[in-house]
């Protein structure tokens, strides 16, 4: 029984001009079936007041939830922003015969992130920076790999003036290690600039090392990179987590750029960044120098996947006839599926077995693949809501509550999502805030929802977070339910559960695995969000590089890949770095 004595705290705002994007199927529906019966439209604080004190179909904790309603009078809609909103979704027709409104329902908007707060509290966090580097005509320019292995990425760039002394060293991404910035002090004895060409790992993991180490060299990267750095750390070490004053410290060398940003140094000297895809906030590195074009793309991918904008997006803004591209090669010797056909698939078999009340799970990095597996399944049934109404299949799609923090990050910094949804975000839905969405804060959450159904994007594949073990313990309970492991598999867990065996050992507990694997059936239709050869061509196309030099590729892969690469670039000349011992590497050319 509701009581009067409940007290409802929400933000209440009147709008006077209409909103199209609430005239949905569901919208449409339901008033072709109130209208021509007259239901009367209550005045809409009395529409409330019964809603809040009078229904007995909502629960109470779905009414507190409430954070924001929204009256268009006109339209007879009402706009509940809501944190739990199932009940009140299933009886939405129930509660437009009551009150003569429309409930449209969607998700509690997102709150800025911890780290972007104190980011935006550092009074000259929006700093630009500029050098006065003086450096002629008369240059030489070399590449020194620093580090290039698995998990390692940190390349040199020394900048020498023949004409003085004067020499300028830039350091493309940070993955390196303790060895590494050995290498690194007997290359320099000063460093001008650290780039940052995204946030996995590999490329950051030596980042607070050489901070350290190289106390006054300036760090660039975009702000999506950074705090995707930060949130990553956040409980490695408590680094972070217990130390927030470090993130601060940081910031004081830390400068932001963003796609198409230009540094420029003099008439014949500048910088320039481009959207590299492969991760929100990622970018590729261009320097340009008395005519000399020299390309850095860090990890990247050609073709856009929502939310992240690849290479095409900007296609036309490359810079043409590339002197020296140092491109990414982890992939550049396979050929994927289109990711048409890729994502074609999954929404029909995700469908099908939602459609019987199996469960799907997909475990991937919540920087990166977690979010185009998020956007992909929400396009697709927001599509069939819209041409199917009430009777479209609306399933839950729950995640953890650190892939929230990343989408709190892309919600308040949305120059590193892709440009389509830069323009409609605020203008016609926010994703990031969709009513499917339900945030998992632990086991008991997860167990909960595990037995309604749905879907669930949780992190990791390599199954050593606690969550996704226990996840796939009661999913792989029944032959129907669906897991996909998504990204590089390293630990033999996931590995054998990918390749067949059913038997494995999660931190001692052994689970009978009886779910459908995806991994077994479709190998080739995982999201990989590195170039194949086909994108790799395609960057090539645009920018007809000289020369290349692969990183993330080894001799092997580079033989077969040249050999490609011949028929359709006859003059390119192909190098790879490679390590040839444990604490040394070198820079292979391929004649």
């Amino acid at each position: 029984m509701v009581h009067m004595k409940q007290k409802f705290t929400y933000e209440l705002e009147v709008k006077f001009n209409k909103e199209f994007r609430y005239h949905t199927k569901i919208y449409q529906d339901i008033m072709e079936e109130i209208l021509p019966k007259k239901i009367e439209q209550k005045y809409y604080k009395d529409a409330l007041n019964w809603f809040f004190y009078r229904d007995r179909k909502v629960p109470l904790y779905e009414k507190h939830s409430i954070q924001r309603i929204e009256v268009y009078e006109e339209d007879r809609i009402l706009t509940i922003y809501a944190k739990k909103q199932t009940e009140m979704f299933k009886n939405v027709k129930y509660l437009a015969y009551k009150t003569g409104w429309y409930f449209y329902i969607t998700g509690a908007p997102l709150k800025k992130d911890i780290v972007s707060k104190i980011i935006d509290d550092i009074p000259n966090h929006k700093k630009k920076i500029s050098f006065t580097w003086s450096i002629s005509k008369n240059i030489t320019m070399d590449l020194i790999p620093i580090e290039s292995r698995i998990n390692r990425n940190s390349y040199l760039l020394k900048i020498q003036d023949q004409d003085s002394t004067q020499e300028i060293t830039i350091l493309l991404d940070a993955g390196l290690d303790k060895d590494g910035i050995r290498i690194l002090r007997s290359q320099v004895k000063t460093l001008n600039l650290i780039f940052i060409s995204h946030a996995h790992y590999d490329h950051t993991c030596g980042l607070m090392d050489l901070i350290n180490d190289f106390k006054t060299t300036p760090i660039i990267s975009s702000r999506t990179t950074f705090e995707f750095f930060i949130l990553y750390n956040w409980h490695v070490g408590s680094l972070f987590k217990n130390n927030q004053d470090l993130i601060k410290e940081i910031i004081l060398r830390y400068y932001f750029i963003k796609n198409l940003d230009i540094i420029e140094i003099n008439k014949d000297f500048r910088l320039k960044f481009f959207y590299a895809g492969h991760m929100p906030g990622a970018l590729m590195f261009y320097i340009e120098l008395g005519g000399y074009k020299f390309l850095y793309t860090g990890d990247f991918t050609y073709y856009d996947y929502f939310p992240i904008a690849g290479v095409k997006t900007q296609q036309k803004l490359l810079p043409r006839k590339i002197d020296f591209c140092l491109v990414e090669g982890t992939s550049s010797s396979q050929q994927y599926d289109a990711p048409s056909h890729i994502f074609s698939v999954l929404k029909d078999k995700i469908t099908e077995r939602i459609r019987h009340y199996n469960r799907i799970l997909i475990l991937a990095d919540y920087g990166s693949t977690a979010m185009v597996y998020f956007f992909t399944l929400f396009y697709h049934f927001r599509k069939s809501q819209k041409q199917n109404g009430l009777e479209a299949l609306r399933p839950n799609i729950y995640m953890t509550e650190n892939l929230k923090r990343f989408f709190q990050i892309l919600t308040f910094n949305n120059e590193s999502i892709h440009p389509y949804l830069q323009k409609n975000i605020g203008l016609d839905y926010n994703p990031f805030q969709s009513a499917i969405i339900k945030w998992l804060e632990g086991y008991r959450d997860l167990k909960r929802a595990i037995e309604k159904g749905g879907i669930f994007i949780l992190h990791d594949a390599n199954l050593k977070n606690k969550l996704a073990q226990k996840a796939v313990e009661l999913i792989s309970k029944y032959k129907n339910n669906v897991i996909l492991l998504c990204g590089p598999l390293r630990e033999r867990p996931s590995i054998e559960l990918a390749s067949g065996n059913d038997r494995i050992t999660l931190d001692s507990n052994i689970i009978n695995n009886k779910s459908f694997i995806w991994n077994r059936l479709y190998p080739s239709l995982l999201l990989n969000l590195h170039a194949d050869e086909i994108q790799l061509y395609k960057l090539l196309q645009k920018i007809n590089p000289e020369k290349i030099c692969f990183f993330h590729q080894n001799p092997s892969k580079l033989t077969e890949v040249r050999m490609n690469l011949k028929r359709n670039f006859k003059e390119l000349e192909s190098m790879a770095i490679y390590p040839y011992s444990e604490d040394q590497i070198q820079l292979i050319s391929e004649k």
